[in-house]
């Protein structure tokens, strides 16, 4: 099956921009979300000229169709037309794009490790690159109530956070695939180091995708007695590691400032922003003011311009009643995608990827291309419940471990 060699790569990407953003790589801001797009549309020109078949249009499509109406208010009025519509409607193409051809895909537990192997690995070079600037530049690192650059690798701490939130929950997917206990320990090691980068950024936005999402996650897990077992042996694993060694190790670390900072229930200016966009959905309804043109507005309610943080609120601001059928549309999507999926596991997969695109939504909007594929990685079919492995998928495992991620299923 040569659809899922996309999901592979464009998890690739997902697990990478931010890695490139903070090298400094020679690409342009939004990247990772057009190449993603590039992806999936070589994907689909080889099915239109050599299958001579498409996948049908469906719901996801009609989600950026909605959003669409309003980008004519921002060609007429916004004095960065390109950068403002590629700002806030690249995030919504890619999620509804992705969404429109995963859905088409059927995946098994194999595809699943190896897709979170691509998205785990390059988020594990992100801590590694925020690690190392942490530990080399020591004589600069001061904790506050705020998110810490330092610690974040140089970088922006709420993508950083978000990326390695994302390597949570991957690394703690490939816990649970594991066959023998050392290589359990092993992905439970990783999983526990993401989340000690992930807090170290003093940015809550990516640990609580994490959370939120394995919650999510075992809440499925743990009700078939044939998979409570691990589920609860790494939970309490997670818990006791935490509680006893992580949280007491990083309180001290930061001379108390983790504890202050992570208690701390201040919304940091959210809050005023989507009072902004509350403001300007009354003032204009119907079609919004324009993809990116709320960013400008905004000023003469908080005082100063300030780009969309909640995804929720700024569809309703620039998008007016049009943004809210896309919202609305989107939790359908998540609930069809519920409803069609079979075996806890699978469920719980489905669960998690709607959770933490959702939260990083929340807190973020659509800054990284993460939150639509992982958004799109939910509406894939997901059949978790067969057995491991056929004979002919046995054979391959004979070949190196780098031809297993690039040879044609």
């Amino acid at each position: 099956q040569r659809s899922v060699v996309l999901l592979y790569w464009s998890g690739y990407v997902a697990g990478a921009e931010v890695l490139w953003r903070l090298a400094r790589a020679r690409i342009f801001w939004e990247f990772g979300k057009y190449a993603t797009l590039a992806l999936i549309g070589a994907y689909l020109l080889r099915q239109a000229f050599v299958r001579r078949r498409l996948p049908p249009l469906s719901l996801p499509l009609l989600y950026v169709g909605l959003l669409l109406p309003s980008a004519l208010l921002t060609v007429l009025s916004s004095p960065r037309v390109r950068q403002d519509l590629s700002f806030n409607l690249s995030g919504p193409l890619a999620l509804a794009v992705c969404a429109w051809v995963f859905s088409y895909i059927r995946a098994d537990k194999q595809v699943l490790e190896r897709l979170s192997v691509m998205v785990v690995a390059p988020t594990v070079a992100l801590a590694s690159a925020a690690a190392y600037v942490m530990w080399t530049r020591r004589q600069y690192l001061m904790f506050s109530l705020s998110s810490n650059v330092v610690t974040s690798g140089g970088f922006g701490p709420n993508q950083v956070s978000a990326t390695l939130g994302m390597g949570v929950l991957f690394a703690f997917v490939l816990a649970l695939l594991a066959r023998s206990p050392r290589v359990r320990v092993f992905y439970l090691g990783v999983t526990v180091w993401l989340l000690t980068q992930a807090f170290l950024t003093f940015s809550r936005g990516g640990v609580l995708n994490a959370v939120v999402s394995l919650v999510l996650l075992a809440s499925q897990y743990i009700r078939t007695p044939r998979y409570r077992r691990t589920a609860l042996v790494a939970a309490t694993i997670l818990l006791v590691v935490g509680n006893f060694f992580l949280i007491p190790w990083l309180n001290t670390f930061t001379r108390g400032a983790f504890w202050a900072r992570f208690t701390d229930l201040d919304m940091t200016g959210r809050d005023m922003i989507m009072r902004g966009d509350f403001r300007l959905f009354e003032q204009s309804p119907f079609l919004g003011v324009g993809p990116g043109m709320a960013k400008y507005l905004r000023a003469s309610f908080i005082g100063r311009a300030a780009a969309a943080h909640a995804e929720f609120t700024r569809l309703l601001a620039e998008h007016g009643v049009l943004g809210l059928f896309a919202l609305l549309l989107l939790f359908k999507l998540g609930r069809d995608a519920l409803e069609r999926t079979r075996g806890p596991l699978a469920r719980g997969l489905v669960l998690a990827f709607v959770g933490w695109s959702l939260a990083e939504m929340f807190h973020a909007a659509m800054r990284i291309v993460a939150t639509s594929y992982l958004f799109g990685l939910s509406q894939v079919r997901w059949n978790l419940e067969m057995p491991e492995l056929t004979s002919a998928l046995a054979r391959k495992r004979k070949h190196p471990i780098w031809t297993r991620f690039v040879q044609i299923e």
